[in-house]
């Protein structure tokens, strides 16, 4: 039997070719009486550059899967520049990339490297006495989801582990991989849990109708260099100048909206792979924001948290003393900075750079590196030791996060504080894009010439000055006929006012949470299936849109500071359609400033102290499972060591993993606002068809 299990994939094309995929292999296996796990798109935390399209795992052979939506004659390259030369079709200038990588093969190598490591780290001292599995003979193939003619032949060297196959011929030889004997390979049930278990995924079902998504292909890849304006030819020289150069290590590409800027991105890699750079890397601050970028561009970016933080958090030194039984405040966790472990000559390019910055940032109880983003990711990527190198991408006349001078489109700051060799180019305006966009140009000339008093608009069709009279019917019609409508205020206690005055006069349902209410998240949490421990956590990002289908009474937390309420809702996220159950933490949703009080801060802090001592006795017997951190620590508890604070955090990191504890759920409590209006901060990045400026 094959079981399958498939995480959440965001290119529809890869939803409908899997499912033929899924089914034929399903069936292939069923005939001949074969075991088998297939996983696609999983979530592989403890890599998370590590995705892998399909990773299929047999009793006698793995075989990590890439597919390609395309078809026809495909040129590969000759084995004397196999690894890094590119893989052409019959159209110019059209090149089929893999990833980061100047091609599929490139790509698909760089996941078993991963992989490898992955399975020596996290699988290999787990597998069964009587199993086998040598990681190095996991065979790569990329897969065609249309019928190719390949030009050119893979080297015989290669031939053993790396396949090209497309849609008329994988089932047969996927079926000639796994009749193969390998001696060091056998792999039993009991290790397909573990893989389950680092390559979390969904149970799936072949038969299941997928909520329509964005069709990304449609998006050409071909590389017209022909029709680029003439600056952004100028740029793409400057960039070039850039990547030969051996003392410059920053670029920064400035443009005003719709200047082109983000277009030149495919053309920089292509420039890159052309001077033999292996692997370039597209980032954005946030997943949020890199998920939008990839509506836009097809462009696939990740986010520099997930890149350069990670491994085991710390905390900061605790002096255990009398008072600690009293203790309000937990200590600040940290989440270190990872090693890189990217090529020496690695390119970075991050769009929307006009957010990162040196602005200090902590949550209520966590912190991520110096909670500065630019200085990690310096740091992150040793520049000074390395031949990497940083493309800044963004427009320093959008909002930004924190002090523009401290910003990394800032180039007199990126040479002083990072003494990097910078250099930098500004995209003309195109004027000619957009009405709006033209607006908006008139607002960036007047900072240009440091005009501030004489701020002007054109009144015309796709921008309009409304009285108040007009406000409720117009706002009105628009929300009831047009979900991609939003409100944008100066402050968090307008939009939290704006909002309150939609459910009152519009939608009519009280102030409370609602059934069909539209809310947005502030902060990250993530959702675990309690019954499928091999499921993949739901992650919900700060800034992600949905509509609630249930609400509970409140829960009301006292003997605090001050009193805290919690909700359990039910949220349907606007864009994965999926239904996730949790906890809203209202205090948060109530605030007129969107964030907590100094109070209900140290409540929280205390109430999450609480419900881990609670659970103390249960670790102490067993009942849950202690780390050997933790047992030795009770131990030492035991014999009266001033560990108690100690004992308790650590508790609470192994209470964060376990969704069916109380603790859990109030950890992971949602911080949600209402979602019509918002500041005009919270709405950077997205792309809406109406929108209010109250």
């Amino acid at each position: 039997m094959l079981e399958i299990r498939k995480g959440t994939a965001s290119k529809n094309y890869e939803n409908t070719f899997f499912r033929e995929f899924a089914e034929n292999l399903k069936n292939l296996f069923d005939k001949y009486s074969l075991d088998g796990l297939l996983i696609a798109n999983s979530e592989c935390e403890k890599e998370s550059r590590l995705q892998i399209d399909a990773l299929l795992i047999t009793k006698s052979a793995v075989l990590i899967i890439d597919f390609k939506n395309r078809g026809g004659k495909v040129k590969i390259p000759h084995k004397s520049n196999f690894e890094f030369g590119k893989w052409t079709t019959e159209t110019p200038n059209d090149y089929i990339v893999g990833g980061s990588s100047p091609n599929p093969y490139k790509q698909v190598k760089n996941q078993k490297e991963r992989f490898v490591k992955v399975f020596e780290n996290s699988i290999k001292n787990k597998l069964p006495k009587s199993d086998l599995f040598n990681p190095l003979h996991t065979v790569r193939a990329v897969c065609f989801q249309k019928e190719i003619e390949l030009i050119g032949s893979i080297p015989s060297k290669e031939e053993l582990n790396f396949l090209i196959i497309d849609k008329s011929n994988y089932l047969e030889k996927i079926r000639d991989i796994i009749d193969i004997f390998d001696k060091e390979v056998s792999l039993s049930n009991e290790s397909f849990n573990l893989f389950k278990e680092v390559f979390r995924a969904d149970k799936f079902d072949i038969n299941e109708k997928y909520e329509e998504t964005v069709n990304y292909d449609e998006y050409s890849t071909e590389l017209d260099y022909d029709n680029l304006y003439s600056d952004q030819k100028s740029a793409l020289k400057e960039i070039t100048t850039f990547i030969n150069s051996e003392k410059e290590q920053i670029f920064i590409l400035q443009g005003t909206s719709l200047s082109g800027k983000t277009h030149l991105i495919p053309f920089i890699k292509d420039i890159a792979h052309n001077h033999n750079i292996s692997d370039v890397k597209l980032f954005a601050s946030s997943a949020r924001i890199a998920n939008n970028l990839l509506k836009d561009s097809n462009l696939e970016f990740n986010s520099i948290y997930s890149q350069i933080y990670g491994g085991t958090s710390k905390d900061e030194d605790i002096i255990e003393t009398e008072e600690d039984d009293n203790k309000e405040i937990i200590d600040l966790e940290i989440v270190p900075l990872k090693k890189c472990d990217e090529d020496e000559e690695t390119i970075f390019i991050i769009d929307e750079s006009h957010l990162i910055s040196d602005n200090y940032h902590q949550s209520i109880d966590l912190r991520f590196g110096s909670g500065k983003l630019l200085e990690d990711f310096i740091t992150f990527l040793d520049l000074k030791n390395t031949k990497r190198k940083l493309i800044f991408v963004g427009d320093s006349f959008q909002l930004s996060i924190g002090k523009k001078e401290e910003s990394a489109l800032n180039p007199a700051y990126l040479e002083e504080k990072y003494e990097s060799k910078t250099r930098a180019f500004q995209l003309i305006d195109k004027e000619s894009k957009s009405e709006i966009v033209k607006q908006a140009l008139s607002a960036v000339n007047c900072i240009r010439q440091e005009r501030f008093n004489n701020l002007s608009f054109t009144i015309g069709e796709n921008f309009e000055k409304l009285e108040k009279e007009d406000l409720l019917p117009k706002i009105s019609k628009s929300l009831k006929n047009n979900s991609n409508t939003h409100l944008l205020s100066y402050s968090n206690y307008d939009a939290q006012k704006i909002n309150f005055w939609i459910k009152k006069s519009i939608l009519k349902n009280g102030t409370d949470l609602s059934e069909n209410d539209l809310i947005i998240f502030s902060n990250n949490i993530r959702v675990e299936d309690e019954n499928d421990p091999f499921a993949e956590p739901k992650k919900i990002y700060n800034g992600q849109f949905g509509k609630v289908t249930s609400v509970s009474e409140p829960i009301i937390k006292n003997n605090l500071k001050t009193n805290l309420t919690f909700r359990e809702v039910n949220i349907k996220l606007q864009d994965s359609g999926h239904n996730l159950n949790f906890f809203s933490f209202e205090n948060f949703r109530l605030s007129d400033k969107g964030e907590l009080s100094k109070d209900e801060t140290i409540s929280y802090k205390i109430l999450l102290n609480q419900l881990a001592e609670k659970e103390l006795e249960n670790f102490k017997n067993g009942k849950l499972h202690s780390d050997d951190e933790l047992k030795e620590l009770l131990i030492k508890l035991q014999k009266g060591d001033r560990v108690k604070t100690k004992v308790n955090k650590k508790i609470q990191k192994l209470l964060s993993n376990m969704p069916s504890s109380e603790f859990y759920k109030y950890k992971n409590s949602a911080q949600l606002r209402f979602g019509w209006a918002l500041t005009v901060h919270k709405a950077m990045s997205y792309k809406w068809n109406e929108v209010f400026l109250m």
